[in-house]
């Protein structure tokens, strides 16, 4: 399997792309192995990469948010199956890969209407805004919102 890896922490020149990295594995019956057609780029990755959240065990497996393709499922996981489009995010790391393992609370179907490469996109942005908007500010349907300075998550 190829991977994107850190074995420091650093500048974006400690990044290595490596081949004949383990590929991963379900251990747990909740788990989905996704292989990553399309994974994104979010601020949190360049924070880890630096070491800014503390210790990792290296080789370290940078990637947040991405969109891929269902391998298999774990036996109590009902909700995917082999062949499903999903997107996942707070995944605490690996989509810089080409699969990934994923407790199924974090994976999501990804609409058709989406490509990879979107669904990649939608994760972190998109529960940041979501959480803002209805579990700290508790906006209802009807209720106006005013954006100021969009300019990120």
């Amino acid at each position: 399997m190829n991977a994107v890896q850190i074995d420091q922490f650093g500048d974006e020149s400690v990044m290595k792309f490596r081949t004949g990295v383990e590929k991963p594995k379900i251990v747990k019956e909740i788990q989905v192995l996704i292989r990553v057609k399309s994974a994104g780029v979010n601020p949190h990755e360049a924070s880890i990469r630096c070491g800014d959240y503390g210790p990792r065990t290296f080789p370290y497996t940078l990637g947040m948010d991405f969109a891929g393709i269902v391998e298999d499922v774990g036996s109590a996981v009902k909700d995917f199956e082999i062949g499903d489009r999903v997107y996942s995010t707070l995944s605490g790391c690996g989509a810089y890969a080409d699969y990934q393992v994923n407790e199924d609370h974090n994976v999501f179907h990804l609409p058709s209407q989406l490509t990879f490469q979107e669904g990649a996109g939608i994760g972190c942005v998109y529960f940041t805004a979501f959480r803002s908007l209805f579990h700290i500010a508790n906006c209802k349907a009807g209720e106006t919102v005013f954006v100021h300075g969009a300019s990120g998550g």
